[in-house]
């Protein structure tokens, strides 16, 4: 396998390939029988479990054109070491973490690792389902907010509040478990167990290999295949995992899962192996009713998080469902993925010093309008907003077509007082415009840039 490869090919992989096997999608944790039995209220459970989870994969991803695509290998590891109590509200699973540790180091070819960790820690955390038919998890800290890097670093396959689903699924109205007790599991809860959106196939199954008095030991096994986020997915799973009947619940796992997913707007197709531990004990530290509270009072409210570039020196606020498909020096290209489907693009460009010569936004609006030359039908609205630091931020939405496809575009100029500029361009097909909404606004008015050396001015317009 070839490991020629430059930074730049694989930062795309690097941002995304979270989602390549569930690092960007699945978490959350386990309670015991009082849950199960009332659910029409909040509620959290008497005892607070601890976790050590280790995760370790590898394989290739596919970089490149298809007629000069490169097989390159990888690597990631991951430990995470947290106490969580399980909270209920309205029938639906959450659970307030506090992480005492987590780390994910990831090497693609001959390229030096990358780490990515919280800090400081602790750090408490509630843990949700996108959606409730999700396995993909929200994480939001009550006084802080997280980066997409971080909220990836989180996300797990396989995670506790799922494998505290399907022991519910398991238990039913039995208080013991007995050798050759089977149950196919539901689409729908492999989707969560392993972070897809969809699961059209699945021949999972876990079945009761060996039991006594107080527990028995489970495999977990089987095939199945869908899609997650905008991608064909294949799964094949060999697990084993251990119940206690006395709290009805799982308490250890360890499982090996192959994954194959085909290239999306957003990552690089890639198939990879996956091994994981988790270990389930009496937690040390407990996690009080009023941190509970204080955490769930935030569930019904968007995340939002915090997106720094130490290359570009800039940051800005987005929503978890635009992602970084490109970060190389000077530029950036982020997607808007709802329902499995890219919605938008935006195409960024940062100015590498200060330019004290400031553009008026009829200037802007005639760069526009050149850079769209042949396709612009209309300028429809032109702005003056203010962003972060007082920066002055000009808008310009325009409309056209491309390949006969009517388009809109938004460009932005952002220039800071100290003199950095950068440009931000959201293309869009008309017809999606009312999904896609006012996301744009968003990012363009938190977007910070440090002051820099004085450099050139640029006049190349984004698009």
């Amino acid at each position: 396998m070839s490991s020629n490869l430059t930074r730049r090919e694989v930062l795309a992989a690097l941002s995304t390939f979270g989602a390549a096997i569930g690092l960007n999608h699945v978490n959350a944790t386990t309670g015991t029988a009082a849950f199960h039995s009332n659910r029409s209220a909040s509620a959290f459970v008497d005892t607070t479990y601890g976790y050590e989870l280790d995760l370790q994969s590898e394989g290739v991803v596919l970089l490149g054109p298809d007629e000069d695509i490169k097989k390159v290998s990888f690597t990631i590891g991951s430990h995470q070491t947290f106490s969580e109590r399980a909270v209920i509200v309205n029938g639906d699973r959450m659970a307030s973490r506090l992480y005492q540790k987590a780390e994910l180091v990831k090497r693609f070819g001959a390229l030096e690792p990358e780490t990515v960790s919280i800090h400081p820690a602790p750090l408490p955390v509630l843990a949700m389902p996108e959606s409730p038919e999700s396995g993909r998890m929200i994480f939001q800290c009550a006084d802080r907010q997280l980066s997409g890097r971080v909220s990836n670093l989180l996300q797990v396959p396989l995670s506790p509040i799922w494998l505290d689903e399907m022991a519910t699924v398991l238990f039913k109205d039995k208080t013991k478990l007995v050798v050759g007790d089977r149950v196919n599991l539901s689409a729908d809860l492999v989707a969560k167990l392993f972070g897809l959106d969809e699961v059209r196939e699945t021949t999972i199954v876990c079945e009761v290999e060996k039991a006594n008095e107080t527990q028995a030991v489970l495999k977990l096994s089987g095939d199945a295949s869908g899609r997650s986020l905008d991608v064909a997915t294949k799964i094949r799973v060999n697990a084993s995992v251990r119940a206690i009947f006395e709290t009805r619940s799982l308490s250890q796992l360890r499982a090996s899962f192959f994954e194959q997913r085909e290239k999306g707007a957003i990552s690089p197709a890639y198939a990879a192996t996956t091994k994981i531990k988790l270990d389930q004990t009496v937690a040390a530290t407990e996690i009080s009713a009023a941190t509970i509270r204080q955490q769930t009072d935030r569930s019904g409210s968007a995340p939002i998080f915090i997106y720094q570039s130490a290359d570009n020196q800039v940051e800005f606020q987005h929503t978890p469902q635009w992602h970084l498909v490109l970060d190389q020096k000077g530029a950036s290209i982020w997607r808007l993925i709802a329902d499995g489907e890219p919605m938008t693009q935006c195409n960024m460009l940062f100015s590498t010093g200060a330019d004290k010569t400031q553009l008026d936004l009829k200037t802007f609006v005639a760069e526009v309008e050149a850079s769209l030359q042949g396709n612009l039908t209309q300028i429809v609205k032109q702005q003056l907003l203010h962003g972060a630091d007082q920066s002055q931020i000009f808008r310009v939405e325009a409309i056209g077509k491309d390949d006969e496809i009517d388009l809109i575009w938004i460009y932005y100029l952002i220039q800071e007082a100290h003199g950095r500029k950068a440009q931000l361009v959201f293309t869009t097909e008309a017809d999606l415009k009312d999904a896609v909404g006012q996301t744009d606004l968003l990012i363009a008015q938190s977007f910070r840039q440090p002051a820099a050396p004085i450099a050139d001015a640029t006049s190349t317009t984004v698009r």
